[in-house]
């Protein structure tokens, strides 16, 4: 299989070095990711700004960092460096992007531009202990081509988890996308430069919820549409029309 590997984190990111470590000696593998951290850059593409390219070393397979997001590392990885790849893996990022996140993520952002440029998309957000991240790249390793087929034309698949740890997971559950709520301020750094500060809310459910199942110890996977159409409220929105002036 030919794989391209992006993440959110940077090039330098352990999470992305270890995914090419255990996927390179399998499968075809390229990496292209930003030349820096770009975590909370969802789905935005650069615009009007050139994008500057070079080879990363350190890697077990060609690897390349750009000077965009995780969503152009994929747009431009697919087109230039990895053209004819069969899959996108991003992560392996170092905490999870689970819940309200989803909607910030880079590393899910770089997963749906893969779907939405053709090509299957899997993302993989772990909350890593003690700098371990070799049963994650293992389990996807091992699991890729099912975990593939679990991708189509208008989904992607998220696998989040509160641990890296094997010894901690109670299992695999398949979860919906849950709340996960801050609660947000800005800090003066200095005179007119301020910093986004936050803590996270705990929110109550009973669904079963990625954000509930990770903190009962699960490893999560998550199918995540990418056409955004609500499908179930059209009919509600279509009796409204009616009732608008044009």
């Amino acid at each position: 299989m030919k794989i391209l590997l992006v993440n959110d984190d940077g090039i330098e990111a352990k999470g992305l070095r270890a995914l090419a470590s255990a996927l390179a000696p399998r499968h075809e593998v390229v990496v292209c990711a930003p030349d820096d951290q770009r975590s909370c850059t969802s789905h935005a593409v650069t615009m009007h700004k050139e994008l500057v390219l070079r080879e990363a070393d350190g890697y077990p397979c060609r690897a390349f960092c750009l000077s965009g997001t995780p969503a152009d590392c994929v747009k431009f990885g697919l087109l230039t460096v990895a053209k004819g790849a069969d899959l996108v893996v991003s992560g392996i990022n170092d905490t999870t992007n689970m819940g309200t996140d989803v909607q910030y993520s880079g590393t899910v952002g770089a997963a749906i531009e893969a779907t939405v440029s053709g090509v299957k998309g899997i993302a993989v957000s772990i909350d890593v202990v003690d700098d371990d991240y070799e049963y994650i790249a293992a389990f996807v390793r091992d699991n890729l081509s099912v975990l593939a087929d679990m991708c189509d034309v208008d989904r992607v698949i998220s696998i989040n988890c509160n641990s890296s740890k094997r010894e901690d997971i109670k299992g695999i559950k398949v979860a919906s996308v849950g709340v996960r709520l801050y609660e947000d301020y800005y800090e003066e750094v200095s005179p007119s430069h301020y910093l986004v500060k936050g803590t996270i809310v705990d929110v109550t459910t009973d669904e079963e919820t990625d954000v509930k199942l990770a903190k009962q110890g699960y490893l999560c996977i998550t199918p995540i549409k990418v056409r955004l159409t609500d499908i179930e409220g059209m009919e509600s929105v279509e009796r409204k029309v009616g009732q608008l002036c044009w």
